[in-house]
């Protein structure tokens, strides 16, 4: 008998607020791009930059330049390639503050909103689907599902979720009681 499937978010349920764990939906054609980048970066650059920086020969501007951009952007590329293994996005719910934490990422920082502003919560999944733009069939392949509006921003949460699941969180934040009806006006 199959079972039917309970989603990628986890949702811890405890006696005053819900703490929803949605790990980062791998996604193996998106991570080829920065293991590729790192590894032909070792191939190519690494060997020029230890020969660089062991006999310190940085004798133009070039070499200096050039160094600091391969710096920063294996720094780029190893912070997504974290993201993308070890990331999740913690969502706390309370009586009267939503935080979003994205835990993994390593610049990012906790995000807190209050209930009481935040209106118009919804499920929308129209960004995973993808759709066409200028012949072309464009996919956003970090598409949040579950926004909300808070003054004049939509905030956006639940990377890649199907928009059922988005709904079914949404549901159990209304029957807790932690979302009101005034939130989905």
């Amino acid at each position: 008998m199959e079972l039917p499937y309970s989603g990628r978010a986890v949702i811890n349920d405890q006696f005053n607020h819900i703490e929803i764990i949605i790990p980062v939906k791998i996604n193996w054609i998106i991570l080829l791009a920065p293991i590729a980048f790192f590894l032909v970066w070792c191939y190519v650059g690494g060997n020029e930059v230890l020969t660089m920086i062991i006999h310190q020969s940085f004798d133009s501007w070039f070499d200096k330049v050039w160094l600091l951009w391969v710096g920063v952007s294996t720094i780029i590329a190893l912070k997504f390639l974290w993201w993308i293994l070890a990331g999740k996005e913690v969502i706390d719910v309370d009586y009267d503050i939503i935080s979003i934490k994205r835990k993994g990422d390593v610049f990012a920082r906790t995000k807190t909103y209050d209930l009481a502003n935040a209106k118009y919560f919804r499920s929308d999944a129209s960004g995973a689907k993808g759709h066409w733009e200028f012949g072309r069939y464009k996919r956003d392949f970090f598409a949040k599902t579950i926004c909300f509006e808070y003054g004049d921003k939509t905030i956006k949460f639940g990377e890649n979720l199907s928009e059922e699941e988005g709904n079914y969180i949404l549901r159990l934040l209304k029957d807790r009681k932690l979302l009101t009806g005034k939130n989905f006006v």
